[in-house]
This record gives structure tokens, C-alpha cells and sequence, in this order.
């Protein structure tokens, strides 16, 4: 039974009246030991075909007393055992169909790490789910089929099975020369004696009764037939008789490698095993369709979903079908080339197996790849073109295998190549180099490491009141300066959202690259003067009708000359969202909501509305290209359209423009879900912080804890009865307040009603608004808001900014709020990643890791920067905890200094149960000794191994689209192919080492 379990690969069975599949990592265990090339057999039949794999095949099976019908066994060549080889020998041992065996339902126990699924193509059927198996998960996999004639019982039985798997079998997506060649075997002695004319019209009987069976071609599921005779028993010793049908099964599979090789459809072992692991996955849940490889080879690193648009940008450019043949589409097709090729695609050279392969084309076909990934974006984009100039074009695909057949041999070697994003991804990559920095025209680009989270901010709007959130970042700053004297809270956020006056503020911090202290004092200057009356600056009535008048006729209370001068000074006139900003040169993505004319919810960013969407959020990304480039100062202005305040805003190519607060006041969970579209990666931010310009808490009749919409600006009265910030009063008062123009007329109650929508406290409290997907997530999300006494200062209201910024200074202080938040984003400058794969072990999971900071030597030019962050926190008693056990030494001692990079890492050896178990890591922040010790985790914590190596792309293994490695820099150390190993014996069971590389 022990034996039985070792070596299942998969196996149908009956679960609640339905098919259910189950694969145990079988074929991953031995192929992740080799970087040779498997060789697949499928057996299929009972005593004779078990008797055979008793001498080819090992490990030695037990009875089958144990076996449950529909197992499918993987087992290695006894002959030549060792995974090391260059030529991995596998046979599949599966049963034959019976009917009797899927009558009774029964229990299953999974074995080991195995994984169940449903079937639903096969219904209740066993033996149906068994021919599905056969003939379209394992057919483009297997090199021979092999049937045993006496097991079967019969030519009829032979042919009634080949019937069936053809009637099963959907038109693979191979060339029907690369499909099996089944291999009948005949062990009768009776007609031993026939020899090879016997074979032959043996073969044609079949094909005879075959055709009368079923209309479907043999050459459907198969390539060649042949029959191979066994000698009689009492001829040869039993050991010897199978190994004639050892040397023929090598044959069949020698002839069919060779013609994959040609048609570039033979692996190397981890392809053939991730494209087994994806066509497994399609299998089970769209086994009615083919199987792409081509399709299967870009999961991981998939084609641009904005071809179409780009293709076309780069041809718009150009409108003489001359320069388009000349330079257009050869730099177009090398393009495609480079993106179709990354190292460690399908056909990279195998050292083990060069010499086989120095004459032979290994990678897929160029024009193939084309016109499955490339072609339908290609073609759409040149039907924008005249079609005189279309007619003139050469076509692509000529160029693309002209520049094949010259450069694709070398593909793989180039020297690195830096790759610039079109669409405003801002990552730009160093294909080959290991670095996270680039320096370019005097530009620093800033890289996220793949296994760090990222950091989210949101600033509501508020008018004049917007030097609320901007003065909690001041103190926050201010508190992470005792760590990081140098460090610049931008720093600290990698995704930033703002509305209106908070949109005006992220611009400046991000874009522009103002410091904190700096914008705060910017920003006041600037609303003095877009505020700024005039005429017009007392409360009296008349003063208000005056205010109404002018608003009414002029479509705004203000000017807004102040207020664009100002935009213009600060970001100048001609700089644009797309334009290179000291965000784009840290990698920081940011945006801004706006409101179109008369009803659109719309976003202006700095990364053009790149990632990926699964569905439509309710808003729109404002595209920049060559015939419009949103300006920065035209950005802050339309945000910043209050109506009533400011007239709207007018882009050519975007439309008329108002307010964001009109839609989302507070952009933090627009913030959030462009986060998860940017770096799907990431299943939770590591903090979240949503900043307010203030609320008011009034209680009435209704509830105690409602959070008021701000004031309305005609409010005069304090005691009027609004939810804005009048004095709390019973409702029976409030229903005696006589109505009035200013009190509760018309304009007034639709000044409120919008000031309503504009309230960032409200819409923060609301539950389930931010779809946390885990407990415990709150204490990643921050809330900074001060709560203000007595009527709701106006938007306009500039005498209240210096008592605002004193009032939030008073009540941070009298909060340990920013201690929590400071202490969480110095946590995740931390963060983890791998340096070997995982070794499953007899009874746990082991790997190497090791800790690392995002801040390097000379961070922002400061030399000194890391070493005063790691001074403070060993001072403090700091220490880093893995899975709840304290790493031994200070935090800054020597021996965390790598002194080839001089970077900050803590090697980490882990333990786990499985690769999905979850692996703390956390920094206290303090000694234990003190009340000041708290435990924070790092960045992205925790994690998982299975996702760690999927962050690092070690399961990318066709390739990464910045050309990275996909395995660890010690693989070669790991597994050495050349190596010879030393031969098992002959009842030794694959795998019974202590380790095996995941």
C-alpha cells in the first residue's frame, strides 16, 4: 500500500454522484531533480502489462489488493535510473476501461499533498473519465502507447478501446505527425512463427474493422501503429523476456522525438512539466477545447492587453508606406521577437542535450507565436491606416522569421538591453542585471522588489481645510525622522490618491517632489490667493445676495485666474502627468479624481490607467497619448472645481471637468483597488493611510455616532439645526425655526445636500467600504482625522488654517495613533525573499532566506541613511521575530552587512509543514522590558512559500517579461546534470533520499 500511494499520479473516482479527479505531485517530484529530457510511455492493460513493468519500471509495486480501479502509477526506468540523466525514462501505468468499475461510489483519502477536482465532462463515469484522461489530457505528452493484446482479450477489444479514444479525442493543437504511435503487444505463441507478414496484415485487419467502428481517422489520435511480439516463456528467463519490448519502446520514442524536435514540440523537463501542470488545468475545466502551448508558455508573462493601441501610436508616426517597410516594421517585429524569446523560453539551449539538438530548430515557430499572441492587435491597428498606405506594407510576418532565422540562434545571449514601458508602467528593466537601480540623463529609477508590499495614501479634499492632512504628515514625518533623519515621507508610499485640495497636495508631494515642510507652507499661499473676494468680503446680506449674483452670471463665487497662476508657478505650464517626475523616478504611482460635465467619474494618473482590471469599477481612466497630454496644472484645476466656487474646467480632448470630491471626497478605496490592479501580486497593502481635513460629531434624534457633512458657506446662523455644524438643539426646536432664504430655502438645503457628498469622515465609517479580504487587517489601516468643535469652517474659510494646523498638532499629540503608524512604516521597509527553492524533507518543508531593506548604501545621496535607521532600532532592543522565535544578534551588527553590495540582509533558515503555511515575520519595535515594545510585521507578511517563489518568479518558467532569472542564483549548485550518479538498486525506491528540490 505504501508503494501503491508513493507512486499515484492520478486517478478518477466517484464523489457525491460525480467524477472526481485527484494528482498527487508525482511527475513534479522526479522532474524537479533533472534538467533532462522525459521520455513519457503509457501502458495500459492489467496482468501481462503488469508483469512488464515489473522489469522495466521501478519502484517494484505490491499486490494490487490495495488498488482502487481508474489509478494511474508513474514510475521510473529501472535500467537507467537516475534522474540525472539526460534522457529521464517514465511509464505511465494505467488500467483499462470496464464498465462494472464505476457502478459503486466510495470514499477517497487523498494521499499526500494530492489535489481533487471535479470533472463534469465525464458525468458519473468512470470509464469515460479514464478515456478523457487518456486521450486528452496525456496524448500531446506521451511518446508511445503501449496495449497488451492478451489483457484487452482480443482484436476486438483492441479496436473497441482505439474507437473510443478517437470518439474522445479533440483535435489536439499539434501537427498530427507529433502525435503517439501506438504499439500493440502480442505475447500469443501460436503465431509467434508468422513473422513480419503476419504483422502486417495483422495491422490491416485492425484498420479494417476500425473504419466499420467509427468514421474518425486513426491519424486523429495517433501517428503510426506497430506490433511487437514477445518471446515465448519457455524460451528466455522472465527478467530477460521484456527487454526486446524495452529496445522497441525506445525505438517508437526515438522516431517521435525526432519529429517534435522538428516541429519544435519536444521539452526539457521543467517545461514538460509546467506545460503538464497547465494542461492539466484546462483539462479540468475546459476539456472540451485544445490545448495551446503557445498560449500555455505566457500565463505567467502575459502579451500586453494594450497591443492595439501601442502598435498603432508607433505607427501613427509615420505616414510614407516607405519609411514604415524600412524602419517601422523591422523595429516592430524585433520587438516581438525579443518579447517572444525571454531566457528561459522553450527552446533554450540544453547543455546536457546540445549535441542532439546543434542542427535542429528547438524553439517554437516564430510565425506561429504571431499570429496566436500578436497578429489580431497588429492587424487592428493598421486598419486605422489610410488604405493606399495598408495596401504598400510588406507583411510582418516575412520580416519576423527573416530576423528569426538571422538572430534568434543569439537571442538568448545578447547583451543586456533596457527596456522602457510605454504605457507609463514606469518600471523600465535591465534585462540580465541583477540591480534595482538605473541611472539615466541624470535620472535615478527606483525599482519595488517583487516580494515587498506596497504602502497606500489618500487625502480627502476640503478646500482651505486641506491643511489638515497636510500637517498630520508633517508630524508624521517628524516622528519617523527620530529613525530617518534623511527620509522624505513620500518615500514611505508607493500608491497615492487624492481629491480636490488633496488631489492639489499629492501632486506637489509626489510629482513635484516638494518636501512636506514646504507644501505646507505652498499650499497656504495658494489659498489665500484663489480665495480672495475682493469686493466682496463681509457676511452681511447684502453682502450674500452680492456673492449669489455674481455666482449665478460668472458660474463661480471666485475667479479663477488666482488659482491657476498659482497651479502654473508650482508645476509649470507644460508639464504633464506622463512626463518624467520625481514619482515616475521612484516607481510611485499616483492619481487624482475628477468629475466630468455633467455626470462622469474619472481618474487623471501617472501610469495612463495600466493593470489589471478583472471587471468595470464604476470610473474611467483619462488617457494621455500623442493628441493629448493632460498638463499637471490643468490636472490640479479640475480637480480642485468646486461648484459654486470655481467654474469647471475645459481640456481639449477630455471634456468639461469639476471636482472629484463630487463622486469619491475620499479616494482611498479608489486607492486601494488601483493598488491590487497595479500589483495583482499582492493580496492586502501593508498600510493604508486615509488622511481627513476634519468632521464634526453632532448628535440628534436619530443616532448618537452620525458623522455630519461639512458646513454649507451661507450657513450664518449657529443655531441653525443643520447636519453640518450648527449647535445640537432638540427636533421640536429645529421645527420651529422659521424657513428663510438663508436658513432652509432652497439654495440652501442644495448647497448642504452637495456639501453632504463631500464628507471624507462619512464615507470612511462605512461599513465593509473597503472589502478587507482577511481578519486582523485593521491594524494596517490608518484613519488620521481631527474632530473639530463647533460649526464646520467653509471651504473658502483661509482665517481658519492656522488654528486648523494648531488644532491637529494638539490632538496628534494627545493620540498614539502616529506612534502605531510610524512604527508600521518603518516595518516595511523590511522584506523577505528566497535564495533557494524549498527541500521537502521527510516530515516538514525546509528552505534558506533572508531579510533585506529597501534602503541601500547612499539612499537619496546620504551615506548614512541605512546605518542610522539600524543604530536607533538596536538601541531601542529591536529584534526580528520568524514564525514567533527571535533571530539571535543586534539588528546592526556587522555580519548583517553584505560587503560586496554593503545592503542590509538577515539570512533566515525556515521549517514549515507545507508550502502553504503561513510564515510570520515581524520586527518589535523596543525591548521587551519596556512598555514601548510592539510587534510589527514587514513587508508583506506573512507569507507563504508557494507564493514567495511565485513573486520571484521561479514558477515563470518560460520566461519573465524583464528578462530575470527563474531560478535561484545557486540552482546550478543544486542540480549539476553533467554529474554522474550512482545506480539504485534494483528494488530501491525512487525518492526514499531525505531531500528532494521543489
Amino acid at each position: 500500500m505504501r508503494s501503491r500511494e508513493y507512486t499515484l499520479w492520478l486517478e478518477p473516482y466517484l464523489r457525491d454522484k460525480e467524477i472526481a479527479v485527484q494528482r498527487a505531485p508525482r511527475l513534479s517530484d522526479i522532474l524537479s531533480q533533472t534538467r533532462g529530457e522525459p521520455s513519457l510511455l503509457l501502458l495500459i492493460g492489467s496482468t501481462s502489462k503488469s508483469k512488464a513493468l515489473g522489469c522495466l519500471a521501478t519502484p517494484q509495486r505490491l499486490k494490487q489488493r490495495g488498488r482502487h480501479c481508474g489509478e494511474i502509477h508513474l514510475r521510473l526506468d529501472a535500467g537507467a535510473q537516475s534522474t540525472q540523466s539526460s534522457r529521464p525514462l517514465l511509464f505511465a501505468d494505467g488500467p483499462i476501461p470496464h464498465v462494472k468499475d464505476s457502478i459503486s461510489e466510495r470514499s477517497h483519502t487523498s494521499n499526500l499533498e494530492s489535489i481533487s477536482q471535479n470533472l463534469p465532462c465525464a458525468g458519473d463515469d468512470l470509464n469515460v473519465a479514464l478515456l478523457h484522461i487518456y486521450a486528452n489530457l496525456l496524448n500531446p505528452f506521451v511518446d508511445v502507447v503501449c496495449l497488451f493484446l492478451s489483457d484487452f482479450g482480443g482484436m476486438a477489444k483492441i479496436v473497441e478501446f482505439i474507437s473510443a479514444w478517437l470518439k474522445t479525442c479533440n483535435n489536439q493543437r499539434l501537427p498530427a505527425i507529433c502525435y503517439p504511435r501506438l504499439l500493440v503487444v502480442v505475447d500469443n505463441s501460436a503465431i509467434i512463427k508468422a513473422g513480419k507478414p503476419w504483422e502486417d496484415r495483422w495491422k490491416r485487419n485492425l484498420f479494417q474493422s476500425l473504419r466499420k467502428k467509427t468514421t474518425k481517422p486513426f491519424e486523429q489520435a495517433f501517428s503510426h501503429l506497430s506490433v511487437h511480439h514477445l518471446p515465448i516463456n519457455n524460451q528466455i528467463r522472465e527478467e530477460f523476456r521484456y527487454l526486446s519490448l524495452k529496445d522497441r519502446l525506445l525505438n517508437e520514442s526515438d522516431a517521435i522525438r525526432a519529429i517534435r524536435i522538428e516541429k519544435r514540440m519536444h521539452f526539457v523537463g521543467k517545461h514538460f512539466n509546467a506545460f503538464f501542470d497547465y494542461a492539466y488545468d484546462h483539462f479540468i475545466s475546459n476539456s472540451d477545447k485544445q490545448f495551446n502551448f503557445v498560449k500555455a508558455s505566457r500565463l505567467l508573462n502575459p502579451e500586453s492587453t494594450d497591443l492595439k493601441r501601442h502598435f498603432f501610436n508607433f505607427v501613427n508616426q509615420f505616414q510614407v508606406a516607405q519609411e514604415i517597410n524600412n524602419f517601422v516594421l523591422p523595429v516592430v517585429a524585433s520587438t516581438i521577437l525579443l518579447d517572444s524569446f525571454p531566457p528561459g523560453m522553450h527552446g533554450e539551449p540544453n547543455p546536457i542535450c546540445l549535441e542532439q539538438h546543434l542542427q535542429a530548430e528547438i524553439d517554437f515557430d516564430p510565425i506561429e507565436i504571431f499570429e496566436t499572441l500578436y497578429q489580431t492587435p497588429w492587424r487592428k491597428a493598421l486598419k486605422k491606416l489610410p488604405h493606399t498606405t495598408r495596401a504598400a506594407l510588406l507583411p510582418i510576418e516575412d520580416i519576423i522569421y527573416k530576423q528569426y532565422r538571422i538572430t534568434g540562434r543569439t537571442l538568448k545571449a545578447m547583451a543586456p538591453v533596457s527596456c522602457v514601458s510605454v504605457d507609463g508602467q514606469s518600471m523600465v528593466y535591465l534585462v540580465g542585471i541583477a540591480s534595482a537601480e538605473l541611472t539615466s540623463n541624470g535620472l535615478v529609477r527606483l525599482f519595488k522588489p517583487k516580494t515587498k508590499g506596497v504602502n497606500v495614501l489618500g487625502i480627502d479634499g476640503g478646500g482651505a481645510r486641506g491643511v489638515i492632512p497636510l500637517q498630520s504628515l508633517f508630524l508624521l514625518e517628524k516622528k519617523l525622522k527620530f529613525y530617518l533623519p534623511n527620509f522624505p515621507i513620500q518615500d514611505f508610499f508607493d500608491v497615492s490618491f487624492g481629491t480636490s485640495s488633496g488631489g492639489i497636495s499629492v501632486m506637489a508631494l509626489f510629482l513635484s517632489g516638494v518636501p512636506i515642510s514646504e507644501c505646507v507652507t505652498i499650499f497656504e499661499s495658494m489659498s489665500h490667493n484663489a480665495f480672495n473676494r475682493g469686493i466682496v468680503s463681509s457676511n452681511s446680506i447684502l453682502s450674500r445676495l452680492s456673492e449669489l449674483l455674481i455666482s449665478y452670471f460668472a458660474d463661480s463665487l471666485y475667479s479663477a485666474y488666482n488659482l491657476e497662476e498659482g497651479l502654473i508657478k508650482q508645476f509649470g505650464e507644460e508639464m504633464t502627468l506622463m512626463d518624467c517626475s520625481a514619482a515616475t523616478a521612484k516607481g510611485a504611482k499616483v492619481g487624482i479624481t475628477v468629475t466630468g460635465v455633467p455626470n462622469a467619474e474619472l481618474l487623471f494618473t501617472n501610469y495612463n490607467g495600466v493593470g489589471s482590471r478583472l471587471s468595470e469599477l464604476g470610473y474611467r481612466h483619462v488617457l494621455s497619448d500623442d493628441t493629448c497630454r493632460v498638463r499637471l496644472w490643468e490636472a490640479a484645476r479640475s480637480t480642485s472645481a468646486a461648484p459654486w466656487y470655481f467654474r469647471p474646467h475645459h481640456i481639449d480632448g477630455v471634456g468639461t471637468l469639476q471636482d472629484g470630491g463630487l463622486w469619491r471626497n475620499n479616494p482611498i478605496d479608489i486607492a486601494i483597488s488601483e493598488a491590487r490592479a497595479l500589483f495583482p501580486t499582492i493580496a492586502e497593502p501593508d498600510v493604508v493611510l486615509s488622511l481627513g481635513t476634519g468632521y464634526h460629531v453632532a448628535k440628534d434624534v436619530y443616532t448618537s455616532d452620525a458623522s455630519p457633512a461639512e458646513a454649507s458657506p451661507l450657513s450664518s446662523s449657529p443655531t441653525i439645526p443643520t447636519d453640518s455644524g450648527g449647535v445640537n438643539i432638540g427636533m421640536a426646536t429645529a421645527l420651529q425655526q422659521p424657513r428663510g432664504l438663508w436658513r432652509s430655502g432652497f439654495i440652501t438645503r442644495c448647497l448642504e445636500s452637495f456639501m453632504s457628498t463631500m464628507d471624507g469622515q462619512k464615507f470612511y465609517d462605512l461599513p465593509n467600504q473597503w472589502n478587507r479580504a482577511a481578519e486582523g487587517n485593521e491594524k494596517r489601516y490608518f484613519r488620521l482625522n481631527v474632530k473639530l468643535e463647533g460649526k464646520t469652517p467653509a471651504l473658502d474659510d483661509v482665517s481658519t488654517m492656522c488654528p486648523l494646523k494648531a488644532e491637529t498638532t494638539k490632538q496628534h499629540l494627545e493620540r498614539k495613533s502616529l506612534d502605531e503608524l510610524a512604527e508600521c512604516l518603518i516595518s516595511t521597509l523590511f522584506y523577505f525573499e528566497l535564495i533557494s527553492r524549498p527541500v521537502r524533507n521527510r516530515d516538514h518543508i525546509s528552505c534558506h532566506g533572508r531579510i533585506l531593506c529597501i534602503i541601500g548604501p547612499g539612499h537619496n545621496g546620504n551615506s548614512d541613511t541605512l546605518s542610522k535607521l539600524l543604530n536607533m532600532l538596536t538601541q531601542q532592543g529591536s529584534k526580528f521575530f520568524v514564525s514567533h522565535n527571535p533571530l539571535p544578534g543586534v539588528v546592526n551588527s556587522p555580519a548583517n552587512i553584505d560587503p560586496v553590495t554593503k545592503r542590509f540582509q538577515i539570512k533566515v533558515d525556515l521549517q514549515v509543514r507545507d508550502l502553504d503555511s503561513a510564515i510570520p515575520i515581524c520586527l518589535r519595535i523596543g525591548d521587551t522590558n519596556h512598555s514601548i515594545s510592539r510587534y510589527r510585521s514587514i513587508s508583506a507578511s506573512p507569507f507563504t512559500l508557494n507564493g514567495l517563489t511565485a513573486l520571484q518568479g521561479w514558477d515563470n518558467h518560460f520566461g519573465r517579461a524583464d528578462h530575470g532569472p527563474t531560478e535561484p542564483e545557486s540552482i546550478a549548485e543544486l542540480v549539476d546534470c553533467s554529474r554522474a550518479s550512482k545506480r539504485r538498486l534494483e528494488n530501491q525506491r525512487f525518492g526514499t533520499s531525505k531531500r528532494r528540490r521543489l
